[in-house]
């Protein structure tokens, strides 16, 4: 039972990295900043091999599709809160300035995010 747990842990963790990401570019304010995307991948790695290690491959699988639902959601949400001008869809908005490798729009994030359920519910049934 304390897997999924660490499935909530992961989306909970998804969702504080869109938000600390979303007030850095804020403060940023348009001025051009170094490509940090290396630097979140490697954190994000870091936490999959924990998660990976604390739990199985299912619980891994879900976690990286999961991902980008709320961290992107978290983002878009958090930088309309902060101004009202950019993001106006919030939560199910898109970047089209990002310079991340992979960016997904709303549609794509809800399947993956689908996908990963899918993967979570794997996890019930094979581990019992």
């Amino acid at each position: 039972m304390i897997v999924y747990l660490y499935a909530i842990l992961s989306c909970f963790y998804a969702s504080i990295e869109g938000i600390r990401e979303a007030f850095y570019y804020h403060a940023l304010k348009g001025s051009k900043s170094q490509n940090l995307h290396g630097i979140y991948w490697f954190q994000r790695l870091i936490f999959a091999i924990f998660l990976y290690v604390a739990t199985n491959f299912f619980i891994l699988t879900f976690f990286v599709l999961i991902f980008s639902f709320f961290h992107n959601g978290f983002y878009f949400l958090t930088r309309n809160r902060l101004d009202r001008l950019i993001y106006p869809k919030k939560f199910i908005d898109f970047s089209t300035t990002s310079t991340a490798i992979m960016e997904f729009n709303f549609i794509e994030r809800s399947i993956l995010f689908l996908i990963g359920l899918i993967s979570l519910i794997l996890n019930i049934i094979f581990s019992k």
